[in-house]
């Protein structure tokens, strides 16, 4: 995956930010789709360490999470293969070789 140019030159804080609210409210949900984050919980996850939220930041930092959230559950997911498609393609180029 790459880079979104528009993320490239935040500051500490903003990753700081999206680490912490994402290992809070947790990267996936039960149907192994990476989660859709509300301004709520990620709040809520901030206030568990009296931390005060930016709004400003908080926004940023939501707007990037579910971004990279629909990137890779839209665009990247549906390239995965499973064991058995990636034995044949591996046998298909192994044949080439």
């Amino acid at each position: 995956m790459r880079a979104n140019p528009r993320y490239l030159s935040r500051p500490a804080r903003f990753w700081a930010h999206a680490k912490y609210i994402s290992e809070q409210v947790k990267y996936s949900d039960r149907n192994k789709q990476l989660r859709l984050y509300e301004p709520v919980q990620a709040v809520a996850a901030l206030r568990d360490r009296n931390l005060s939220p930016d709004n400003s930041l908080l926004a940023d930092v939501l707007e990037y999470l579910n971004w990279r959230a629909e990137t890779l559950n839209n665009y990247v997911a549906p390239l995965f293969m499973n064991r058995e498609q990636a034995a044949t393609a591996f046998e298909a180029v192994k044949r080439k070789v």
